[in-house]
């Protein structure tokens, strides 16, 4: 469980103070790899399967080869996502713009209306070069989708001679095929596919 912030860069230009560098105002936001909580679990388990185990406890030498001594591991993360980059222009209004879990998907992440002008229903437009930036670079409470893994193997070491042993191993990554879909697709709010996810894996 943590939270990690900084402060790094200006929000504009202009906030450096030249008169006194030290007391330049810099934006404070969350880091681009914060992440809320996060849980991993690793473990192994040696199958109870083969000579002097719970099955196959007197099975012959040659049986015991193939199937005894088999072991299982298995790698669990489940993380919180990222936060999201906040678009290039001012919301029309002073709130969240966070979605339900219920209500997001791949091309409606967060709430997208706060950048629709009430008086026309367009998109507010992009601000113009050299505008003063009023609004932060990150969001605050707007994440990408948490990230739910887990990778499973299969193993035994064969033992060939004294010095010499083979290992056979069968892996498998992401058995659940759950996908991880953490980058936006863009931050301009003009465009057709503002609020989208992008469709490849991180």
């Amino acid at each position: 469980i943590s939270k990690t912030l900084e402060a790094v860069s200006f929000l504009n230009a202009q906030d450096f103070n030249l008169a006194n560098p030290g007391a330049s105002k810099l934006e404070y936001r969350l880091t681009q790899y914060d992440t809320p909580q996060k849980f991993t679990a690793v473990s192994t388990y040696e199958l109870p399967l083969g000579r002097g185990k719970a099955l196959g406890k007197s099975i012959p030498a040659i049986l015991d080869y193939v199937v005894g001594g088999w072991q299982l591991n298995g790698n669990l993360t489940l993380q919180k996502g990222f936060p999201i980059d906040f678009p290039n222009a001012a919301p029309v209004a002073a709130r969240s713009a966070a979605l339900p879990s219920d209500q997001r998907t791949i091309q409606k992440w967060f709430d997208t209306s706060l950048w629709t002008d009430p008086a026309t229903g367009r998109p507010v437009p992009a601000p113009a070069p050299f505008t003063l930036r009023t609004w932060p670079t990150r969001f605050p409470d707007v994440r990408f989708m948490t990230l739910k893994n887990l990778d499973l193997s299969l193993f035994k070491d064969l033992r060939i001679r004294e010095r010499m042993r083979l290992n056979l191993r069968l892996e498998s990554y992401n058995v659940s095929n759950t996908p991880w879909f953490s980058s936006l697709a863009t931050t301009n709010v003009t465009a057709a596919n503002f609020g989208n996810l992008t469709l490849n894996q991180n």
